[in-house]
């Protein structure tokens, strides 16, 4: 290249870097303002707050207190919303879609950021401060804000035209107008709206609202579902276990004048849900049959969609004779989840698919997707997708922004248009749901620059390199290891956020190095509020990594059975995981503590009544109950318990001191026949549901036998295997089934045991559950939460009998609440061709 030729783009390059400079528009010079900000004297309350939130960061940025001003004056104006003036500048503002905006320098003197809605200008706001200060809402509260420091503000003058890929946006429970008043909702809530969460329709499960049963059970009985012959009638206005029966004569006209007197009464409302109950109980009469036939949809449950839509329709002309501009959003799901065949639905109504698209990192499920997306785009104008994003309920980061990428991409590529998702998010998955909902508003975005750009921003850049490397390790689990195993469910809407059984197949070697990244995070964090943020994630880690170490401790317990001396006594060396799992107890107590100084950010909505599989007690506690007989028989073992009995660690000294306490056998028991050898069964033992214990057997045999309706498995007394004594109980192809056994209420302290053997040849899957349940004075089971149910399990292996333990106590208080206990030794999710051997199984009563 000449030398004329070098000066010439020096010269070219110097003129563009001036031009640019020239263009620039300077809001703040040194810390003090240069700029006004013009809100027009109508503006709404919605706007005069967001331009409130604009001078705020403005001002904790820079330092400069920019005024809010009605009217232009000597310096830039910085307009916001629409007004007369903007108007003038032929900015095509009405062309965008509501919650778009336009940010614009007009001139020197003046700069727009406007919206043709209130929401639109509020999202054009955040813009600005995101785009030009560099503020990041990374997560709740003001920890998880981030704003850097300015001394001088200088905004180009360039257009920015923006609109939304995903016309409504919403992150379950993170609702922009979200009304609970609780710190973590009220923060979460905010972080949401500053991320441009909008929902924008109604869709949700919706039918036990428009048809309460105190207005129509008496007089309209025949809008509710005939199901095995007989009408259902809900219990009351909250059971939601049905749907309406769509071809009831009535029903439509019915449906409209309510949804038309809602509107009346909310004007300002623009759409009604016609969601179905969360439920499969849908109508069998014969119309109904008549128009939906015996299809099964891809689900393998029986596809209702033409009874539904047919319905849905004919509601939704009536209601658009009078109020033609709303709109009716419906769910996607169950015997719905496929397009009716015999009518297309009316192009106002919004199908929300609903399906948990992590799935779709498996080929042949992810082309199942989407081709049922298409066929719904087929027969549907406008669609939107229902995601299950969870969130809290997971015990290690369930984190996969590459995928949800790709498929949002795809998704709006095919015309999808609207977003829900069940996220309910823990803060320590990261920056997983500010990358979500950038992906909502725009997937067409580089995902390693958007994680990058929340690490440097969360913890500096210093500290980000080892955070994107934690997260690295758990997108890598999930995305390749998770999908793999025996957890992951190809034939369901949802992956099995209620149960931990992934954490079996977490490398032990990722939980340490996520151990030694989190804590240099926390070394290499520079500022208080980096230090503040990671504190954040690494009380998060802490929770994942006791859940992680806990559930490995449970998994080794299923499978270490000792078979010699020795290794008896190796196991008695390796009870760690025990003190972890007293940790992870401890942890979920404080996150769940109103109290928690870091509720916002630390607070778990973990419902563990809701997923008790989740609870883990009791993880790991198999270790020391498969040493009982080693207890009974040997010194050394028995030694070494003692030790442990005495240990500093109390959930480990607890049970130690449980398991000499049940050795030395003293207790009573107060169940009948624990080792199935007194009395006999009868024929009816077979029977599907519940029965009494006097039809199974005589009263000597003391048990009832129940099975799910539809099994098929069986129970027979067998003396080919015994724990004790001659015979035990033989479960025989049994999916799920179970003794079962009633005693009465009275206080003390109790545990409930049983012995489980799977035979050498047939190790067998799934789960043998031994439960305590409390049965209340009307018959009904008392809770959880109410103290009314204790519970272990174990995956029975091969060769050897196992034993499940559970410990509990009845307190005279709980007498109020409860009458009865059941004892349970149940079996599911066992192979088809399973043998269980049960014995040595009931409740004993501790002096």
């Amino acid at each position: 290249m000449s030398q004329i030729a070098k000066s010439l783009i020096v010269i070219i390059l110097s003129l563009m870097f001036l031009t640019a400079s020239a263009n620039a528009i300077p809001i703040v010079v040194d810390h003090q303002p240069r700029a006004a900000i013009v809100l027009p004297e109508g503006a709404s309350q919605q706007v005069r707050h967001a331009t409130q939130l604009l001078q705020k960061y403005l001002q904790q940025s820079s330092g400069a207190l920019l005024p809010v001003v009605q009217e232009p004056g000597a310096n830039v104006a910085i307009h916001i919303g629409r007004s007369a003036y903007v108007d003038q500048q032929k900015l095509d503002i009405a062309k965008l879609d509501g919650d778009g905006f336009v940010l614009k320098g007009i001139d020197a003197k003046n700069y727009v950021i406007a919206g043709p809605t209130d929401w639109g200008t509020e999202f054009g706001i955040y813009e600005f401060l995101e785009r030009y200060v560099g503020v990041r809402w990374l997560f709740p509260t003001e920890v998880g804000t981030y704003i850097p420091k300015l001394s001088t503000l200088d905004v180009p003058a360039t257009e920015v035209r923006q609109e939304p890929a995903y016309w409504s946006r919403q992150d379950y429970p993170i609702a922009e107008n979200w009304t609970e008043t609780s710190t973590y909702n009220g923060a979460a809530a905010e972080w949401g709206r500053r991320n441009r969460l909008h929902s924008r329709i109604a869709f949700h499960h919706n039918m036990k609202n428009l048809f309460p049963v105190s207005k129509y059970g008496k007089n309209h009985p025949e809008f509710y579902p005939l199901i095995d012959g007989k009408r259902y009638i809900p219990t009351d206005d909250n059971d939601y276990q049905w749907q309406p029966n769509f071809t009831a004569p009535g029903i439509v006209e019915e449906a409209a004048k309510n949804i038309k007197k809602y509107f009346r009464e909310h004007p300002e409302a623009t759409s009604y849900s016609l969601g179905m109950n969360d439920s499969r109980r849908f109508d069998e009469s014969p119309a109904t049959k008549a128009l939906d036939g015996d299809k099964k949809n891809y689900l393998g449950i029986g596809d209702v969609s033409n009874s539904y839509f047919t319905w849905a329709n004919a509601v939704v002309e009536e209601v658009l004779k009078e109020y033609p501009d709303k709109w009716f959003g419906t769910l996607a799901y169950s015997r719905i989840a496929e397009p009716p065949t015999k009518v297309k639905p009316h192009p106002r109504i919004v199908p929300f698919i609903t399906y948990d698209r992590m799935k779709w990192l498996d080929p042949e499920i992810e082309k199942q997707g989407k081709e049922l997306t298409r066929r719904w785009a087929a027969v549907s104008p406008v669609l939107g997708w229902y995601d299950y994003a969870y969130g809290v309920y997971y015990q290690v980061p369930r984190v996969y922004p590459h995928q949800m990428q790709n498929y949002l991409n795809w998704g709006y590529q095919n015309g999808v248009r609207l977003h829900f998702s069940e996220l309910i998010p823990y803060w320590g998955e990261g920056p997983k749901p500010w990358v979500y909902n950038k992906l909502q508003w725009n997937p067409n975005q580089n995902v390693d620059a958007l994680l990058n750009d929340w690490y440097r921003a969360a913890v500096g850049e210093k500290a980000a390199p080892k955070l994107r490397e934690y997260y690295a390790i758990w997108e890598k689990f999930w995305t390749t290891t998770a999908i793999k195993s025996k957890w992951f469910t190809p034939n369901s809407q949802y992956l099995r956020f209620t149960t931990a059984e992934y954490l079996a197949d977490v490398d032990p070697q990722d939980i340490k190095r996520s151990r030694q990244l989190m804590d240099e995070v926390v070394e290499l964090a520079q500022t208080p509020e980096q230090k503040a943020r990671a504190g954040v994630l690494s009380r998060s880690w802490d929770f994942y990594e006791a859940s992680a170490l806990a559930y490995r401790a449970e998994v080794e317990a299923q499978t270490a059975i000792p078979h010699t001396e020795t290794e008896a006594l190796h196991l008695l060396d390796n009870v760690s995981g025990l003190a972890m799992t007293q940790r992870r107890t401890e942890l979920i107590a404080q996150m769940q503590d109103p109290k928690n100084p870091h509720t916002a950010t630390d607070y778990s909505r973990m419902n563990l009544d809701y997923a008790p599989a989740l609870r883990g007690e009791h993880w790991g506690s198999g270790y020391l109950t498969n040493l009982l007989p080693w207890v009974q028989k040997s010194a050394k073992v028995r030694a070494r318990m003692e030790e442990l009995a005495k240990s500093g660690t109390p959930v480990i000294r607890e049970q130690a001191a449980f398991i000499l306490l049940i050795a030395d056998s003293k207790s009573v028991a107060v169940t009948k026949n624990p080792s199935f050898e007194e009395g006999t069964l009868k024929a009816s033992a077979a029977i599907n549901g519940a029965v009494p214990a006097n039809t199974v057997g005589d009263a000597a045999f003391g048990w009832a036998l129940w099975k799910l309706k539809g099994e098929t498995g069986t129970f027979a007394l067998s003396e080919s295997q015994a724990h004790s004594g001659k015979r035990s109980l033989l479960a025989e192809k049994m999916g799920n089934g179970a003794p079962t056994q009633y005693i009465n209420f009275e206080p003390g302290r109790y545990y409930a045991i049983a012995y489980v053997l799977a035979p050498t040849t047939n190790t067998s899957q799934g789960k043998v559950r031994l439960a305590i349940q409390g049965i209340g004075h009307d018959g009904k089971w008392v809770s959880r939460a109410q103290g009314g149910r204790f519970e272990a399990a174990i995956s029975p292996r091969g060769g050897q009998w196992q034993s499940v333990i559970v410990p509990f106590e009845l307190k005279e208080e709980q007498q109020a609440s409860i009458k009865k206990l059941q004892l349970i030794v149940g079996t599911s999710g066992l192979a088809p061709d399973s043998q269980i051997f049960l014995d040595d199984a009931g409740i004993y009563k501790i002096p």
